[in-house]
């Protein structure tokens, strides 16, 4: 059995690896784990990075061949500056990435924006992933023009403030306290800081204008979704519509928890993954 462990928050960039795509952009990733387990490709949600997922490891590494992608715009892949950037366009580059180091048919596992790039994925090329876990995920935002414009205002913000430290940690994760481990906090402020503002900019514009309802029916792959009881970002009618549109998933609701059960479950969140992914 092969093992690439040993991948701290602190080492991250020493295990980095790039790959140019034929979708035009040069990909960051890292791979971890057995190298002769089950693919199980990691997708981190909106100003995040592949280096969400590193807590999660030393409960997955030796049953799963990981591999933790930087999306465009995010991380140390590629920024191009665009006004707008798709969430097709996200899973185009998953999905180009997945072709390009031969992964098809290994699992697909994403939070957040990753999840909404997962469930795409899923229905633009049904056959590329064997199963799929969507974590905290919409099938559409529900905002409103004004809530939207609200909330780009506050990214924006957000993304380009200098003074952001880790005294801000509570404000941007209202259960700040329950995490298991806050090394994840340090880094994602971290990097918050040097996201461009093309990138927020674009990025919140596509999500918040993707619609996948009409296209979910298409997915073919087995799926589980995972929701936080208390989840303040996609709340309790994202489930209700989720569950209308994809109602052949598996749906597991971890009580207590918020958008950010990586960091408040990730042994549980783990164990769910090798039950639904290996079984």
């Amino acid at each position: 059995m092969a093992m690439i462990t040993g991948i701290t928050f602190d080492n991250w960039r020493e295990y980095q690896k790039k790959v140019k795509l034929d979708t035009g952009i040069t990909m960051s990733y890292v791979e971890a784990g057995n190298t002769e387990a089950p693919v199980l490709v990691l997708i981190h949600g909106f100003t995040d990075t592949g280096r969400v997922w590193q807590y999660m490891l030393q409960f997955l590494e030796k049953d799963f061949h990981i591999y933790m992608p930087d999306l465009r715009g995010h991380g140390d892949s590629d920024k191009p500056v665009q006004n707008i950037q798709t969430v097709p366009e996200y899973a185009g580059d998953v999905i180009a990435f997945m072709k390009a180091l031969g992964l098809e048919g290994g699992s697909v596992a994403g939070h957040s924006l990753g999840a909404i790039t997962a469930q795409t994925i899923g229905y633009l090329e049904p056959d590329i992933a064997g199963k799929i876990m969507l974590a905290e995920t919409g099938a559409r935002m529900h905002e409103s023009p004004e809530d939207f414009k609200e909330m780009l205002d506050f990214y924006e913000a957000m993304g380009i403030d200098p003074e952001l430290t880790m005294a801000d940690a509570p404000e941007l994760f209202p259960k700040f306290d329950s995490f298991v481990s806050t090394d994840h906090v340090k880094y994602f402020i971290e990097h918050l800081k040097d996201v461009p503002r093309h990138v927020i900019s674009a990025t919140c514009k596509g999500m918040y204008n993707n619609d996948s309802t009409r296209l979910l029916q298409f997915i073919t792959a087995d799926v589980a979704v995972v929701w936080g009881s208390e989840e303040y970002t996609f709340t309790e009618e994202y489930l209700k519509e989720m569950k209308e549109y994809l109602p052949g998933a598996e749906y597991l609701v971890y009580e207590g928890g918020t958008h950010d059960i990586l960091d408040e479950f990730p042994e549980k969140l783990a164990a769910d993954m090798k039950r639904f992914f290996l079984e």
